[in-house]
């Protein structure tokens, strides 16, 4: 019942020619910033400050947030392209994670115009695949497809056999939403063909699910099945457990399809079972609707009836944790914001409090300068009054 979107961020920073290995390690991030505070060199501190943006996307976005726009500000200085465009990138993923993605959107497009400047194709790939996804979660599937299909591009050029598959995959899942299911099988078989030759066991898994729901759509529920079981085989083997539970319901829709209700319920009992045993309250929801569709089929209305209720209660339990999420979200929104133009203020005080200082110092010259020269031509004029006295008394003698 659910199709695998690869809408996840690439991480730009990796393509940069000045960017070090990013370890993920609190001790690292520690003895960086303690190096920052000594470090004198623009491009080394633009380098430590946009590093630092990257290692705090995920526990302290704040910090995330202005490390990265201070290292934009003084890539900015040194004329880097590069490094602004990792800037503006790490903005953008952190940006994605609040979701804010508008304000998202804006970044990774100007990473994009940063990238494309440099005629970095790898860099510009990844971008595109960026703002793909923006325009993905906006539902503007139109320009979405445009990033991603310029994407493709890119990558086809570099012969960039996992950059392309992810892309294809993408860009099927686009059609797939627009029903259009021709071009949806087209992509995501031509992203399966590049994940088997790369044995891409993750990334085949998720096109044999795509695929498997782009026939269950049209009613095809045989080969549905086919790809079905291919995909529970592959997370089995990697022990992927909720990739496991998503199968199994999978493979139980298509079986309600056929006719096949016994069997339905089985496969969606086992994705039920697994699911409560992850806690994972979303497969737990889409495991209750497919019972509650399978048993009113059969016409078992009690049962039907009873997985409905408890449908729509994880349904509006996740919606309530969402909502509670978004409100989190969007005070730490509000707070980063009033932080941000707090400094903002700060910046423009201290500015002006420079131009303050360094108006006085004009005019405290100005006035030394002014009253150096009087002096001077108070001397001057007192010499030349007693060399015109000297030379009257000389001529009166």
């Amino acid at each position: 019942m659910r199709l695998f979107f690869k809408s996840f961020l690439l991480f730009l920073i990796s393509y940069f020619s000045f960017q070090p290995f990013f370890a993920q390690n609190q001790n690292y991030i520690d003895s960086l910033e303690t190096a920052l505070n000594t470090e004198k060199h623009d491009s080394i501190r633009a380098n430590m400050l946009v590093n630092l943006g990257w290692q705090y996307r995920r526990t302290n976005p704040e910090k995330s947030v202005r490390y990265s726009n201070d290292a934009i500000q003084l890539f900015e200085k040194i004329n880097h392209i590069y490094g602004k465009a990792g800037g503006y990138n790490t903005l953008g993923v952190v940006y994605f994670k609040r979701g804010d993605y508008q304000r998202s959107l804006d970044c990774h497009l100007k990473s994009l115009q940063a990238s494309e400047s440099v005629k970095d194709t790898s860099a510009l790939a990844a971008c595109c695949n960026n703002v793909g996804n923006l325009y993905a979660e906006l539902d503007k599937y139109a320009m979405a497809l445009k990033y991603y299909l310029k994407a493709s591009q890119l990558y086809e050029q570099k012969k960039d056999k996992l950059g392309a598959a992810t892309i294809y995959n993408n860009i099927g899942t686009i059609y797939q939403k627009e029903k259009n299911d021709e071009l949806a099988l087209e992509y995501q078989t031509k992203g399966l063909k590049l994940r088997e030759e790369l044995h891409d066991t993750s990334g085949m898994s998720e096109s044999y699910n795509n695929i498997g729901e782009i026939y269950r759509a049209k009613k095809d529920y045989s080969f549905a099945l086919d790809f079905y079981y291919k995909s529970l085989q592959i997370d089995k083997i990697r022990n992927n457990t909720r990739g496991v539970a998503i199968s199994y319901n999978n493979i139980g829709s298509a079986l309600e399809g056929q006719g096949k209700f016994k069997d339905a319920v089985f496969y969606q009992e086992k994705s039920l079972e697994i699911s409560k045993q992850l806690s994972d309250k979303e497969s737990m929801k889409y495991a209750y609707e497919g019972l509650a569709s399978v048993y009113s089929k059969m016409k078992d209305y009690k049962n039907a009836y009873d997985y409905f209720l408890l449908f729509s209660m994880m349904k509006d339990s996740l919606l309530n944790e969402q909502n509670s999420k978004t409100m989190t979200e969007m005070e730490t929104k509000y707070q980063t914001e009033k932080k941000e133009k707090e400094i903002e203020l700060l910046n423009k005080n201290q500015e002006l409090q420079d131009a303050a200082i360094h108006r006085q110092k004009t005019v405290r010259n100005f006035l030394f300068g002014a009253l150096g020269l009087m002096l001077v031509l108070g001397v001057i004029m007192f010499k030349m009054y007693k060399t015109k006295q000297i030379s009257k008394k000389t001529n009166h003698e």
